[in-house]
């Protein structure tokens, strides 16, 4: 938080007013439809809010929201549904949201994106995270490996990665 703090990033700041209240809203709407809200809390991009000259509030935040893991399938559809639920939820508050890594030029933007874990599961029926190192808070030797095999890879991989032009301006 201190290092936050003195970089001047806005992590820890407060959302506040009608965003506030559709990000709260949009995180019951997934807890009534089990996605298991984890977090959604005001990330470091956005631009300061503003009145124009017709009294017009500007609001341009970038938020963040998590919800709990799951198969990669039931992931994707998810993803999709959590993106209809803010939407819509947002919408309800006359906000708009998008999804884009870039929506204006310069400035950092919401650009969907998802952590992955593999897990090795035992006959006894017990997981093991193979990215994990649990001697230590750093990646696994197969961690690196998997992050190495997809950077080498990259090119081949790539088309299916960032397969829109928005994903390629962030």
């Amino acid at each position: 938080l201190t290092t936050s703090q003195g970089l001047h990033e806005q992590y820890w700041n407060m959302t506040k007013g009608i965003v506030r209240t559709a990000l709260e809203d949009s995180l019951i709407m997934m807890e009534n439809y089990d996605l298991h809200p984890e977090m959604g809390h005001k990330e470091v991009g956005g631009v300061k809010s503003k009145i124009d000259s017709n009294g017009n509030y500007h609001i341009l935040e970038q938020l963040e929201i998590d919800w709990k893991y799951s198969t990669a399938m039931q992931t994707c559809d998810n993803l999709l549904i959590v993106k209809s639920i803010i939407k819509e939820t947002f919408k309800r508050h006359k906000l708009d949201v998008t999804f884009l890594a870039k929506p204006i030029e310069k400035v950092a933007g919401n650009g969907a994106h998802l952590h992955f874990s593999i897990f090795l599961k035992l006959k006894n029926g017990n997981l093991i995270n193979i990215f994990s190192d649990n001697d230590s808070e750093f990646m696994s030797p197969i961690g690196y490996g998997a992050i190495m095999g997809i950077l080498k890879n990259y090119d081949i991989i790539n088309p299916f990665i960032s397969n829109t032009i928005d994903s390629l301006k962030r």
